[in-house]
């Protein structure tokens, strides 16, 4: 196998001249595919929009979905603050009781456990659930920017232009009138 590669590499070498010669920087720049999903007007929507919540809708400039992108966040934000803290309610009882200390609601640390690993489960499940909002609203800032550029004109026909124009007297027209069907059975 080693030869083969090395067969390879001898016959793809070539003999150059001065004046056509190639540094090895230029044919080794490589670029990191992650950075350039930022470039462009859209990239930068998404960009703004993973950043601040709302700003690539600000961008957008589509003032009408900048309240709800904050509101989604918002909103999972306080599905992981309220989780949190109802576990660490939990956990630090079931430290108290499991440690040798009382409290008033529960007999044992065994009481508690079911509760502090409910807790803990949504509390992780939240920040999940934080993400994916979040991540929803940056493709929707993302994909809008792209359709902000998008052909939306009424021509939407293929082939040559000669042929794309249809006469009007060419066009026909077909009514049903939907009062006359009766859906009973």
């Amino acid at each position: 196998m080693f030869i083969g590669f090395s067969a390879i590499g001898a016959w793809s070498q070539n003999i150059t001249t001065a004046s056509d010669t190639i540094s090895v920087s230029d044919t080794t720049k490589k670029s990191n595919t992650f950075f350039t999903l930022f470039r462009g007007k859209p990239g930068r929507a998404a960009l703004y929009s993973l950043v601040i919540p709302g700003g690539g809708q600000a961008y957008n400039k589509k003032w009408w979905k900048v309240p709800l992108a904050i509101g989604i966040d918002g909103v999972a934000y306080y599905n992981v603050y309220f989780n949190q803290t109802l576990y660490k309610k939990y956990d630090n009882i079931y430290k108290t009781l499991a440690g040798g200390g009382s409290h008033p609601d529960f007999f044992s640390a065994s009481d508690v456990a079911p509760l502090r690993s409910a807790y803990r489960q949504k509390y992780e499940y939240a920040w999940l659930y934080f993400g994916i909002a979040h991540l929803v609203t940056v493709f929707d800032a993302f994909v809008d920017r792209h359709l902000i550029e998008f052909d939306i004109s009424q021509d939407l026909s293929l082939g040559p232009p000669e042929l794309q124009t249809v006469p009007v007297s060419n066009i026909i027209s077909v009514s049903i009138p939907l009062s006359s069907f009766s859906f009973t059975k």
